[in-house]
Formats: C-alpha cells, structure tokens, sequence
C-alpha cells in the first residue's frame, strides 16, 4: 500500500478484540498471523466432538443450542463449509429449532440461531458458534485453510467444533481427541 501512495501512512492492526484467548489459540494453529496478539480475556475450552454421522452431528448441535440458551448470550452461529450444506443442515436442525439461514438475500442479521455458510459467515460475530464437518474431507487444502480461520473467527465467547471421523490436520499440532 505504502509503495502506491508515498507519504501514506499505513497501520497495521494486531489485537484481536473479538475473541478470547481459547478461540484465537486455536485459530493460530489453523493459520499462524505473525504478530497477532489476543486482548487477555479468557473464557471456555474451545469444545471438540466427534460425531461420526449425520445423527450424531445433530445430537451434538442440539446439545450447544441447549449450553447456547443455558448461558444467556444473544447471537448462535451454525457454521458449515458451503451454502448448499448449510441450507440441508438448517433445514435439518429447523425440526427442533427456530433459526435464520443467511442466503444471499438475507438483508438483516437477525441475531438468535443463524444457519449460515463460511462465506455468508465471514464479517459477522457471534456471541457462540459452532462449526460443522471441520475434518479431512471438508478442510484439507490451503483454500480450505482460509475458510476454516475465517469459521474459527467468528466465535467471540464460546466455540465447538464437530467433526465425523477424525478432526482436520488443519486445526493444528495439539489435535482434540
């Protein structure tokens, strides 16, 4: 930026407010930022589960909507990969909850449960989120790397993260188990 417009003066933004420490741990692993430094507010474990199929990754978004409506905080964010899974999860998890699926033509961010894709995600805040299918299959390459930091990063108190069979080597050396 510096070198199109001499005499600019460029800033570089490393706190990160949003998140605490536990979530912005766990994004570091996902995708090292040299420099970036978490503001000192700690809060939950970030949660792992492996759920095996698609039964159990509802057994287990239920349970983090009950811990969501348990804790009192305003804003859930059910997060998968694509528009299309995040269009069959919600109409899967609607059954049971009242939700929003973000599209392209959502105009306002309704707060509550919201169903959304890493890309409708991206640029928004939720007080929890949870992640959907973060393994092998769904996060592997480098593309899949971006998008799993932006999914990570958007959880600013309390984060789960659901995988199948075993969780993406994208999440970093200190695997859950």
């Amino acid at each position: 930026m510096a070198a199109h417009y001499p005499g600019a003066r460029v800033v570089r933004l490393m706190t990160s407010y949003r998140s605490t420490c536990e979530i912005v741990e766990l994004a570091a692993r996902v995708m090292p930022v040299a420099g970036l430094v978490a503001v000192q507010r700690h809060g939950e474990a970030v949660r792992f589960a492996r759920c095996g199929d698609t039964v159990g990754v509802l057994a287990a978004v239920d349970e983090a909507i009950a811990r969501w409506r348990a804790s009192g905080r305003r804003t859930l964010g059910i997060i998968a990969k694509s528009d299309f899974l995040a269009a069959r999860y919600a109409e899967l998890i609607a059954r049971d909850h009242e939700l929003v699926l973000l599209t392209d033509e959502t105009d306002a961010y309704p707060g509550g449960i919201v169903v959304s894709s890493v890309r409708l995600a991206k640029g928004l805040e939720f007080d929890e989120a949870v992640l959907l299918d973060v393994d092998g299959r769904q996060y592997a390459t480098e593309a899949d790397r971006n998008l799993l930091y932006v999914a990570v990063t958007r959880a600013m108190h309390a984060l789960t993260v659901l995988y199948r069979d075993g969780p993406s080597p994208l999440l970093g050396e200190e695997r859950p188990r």
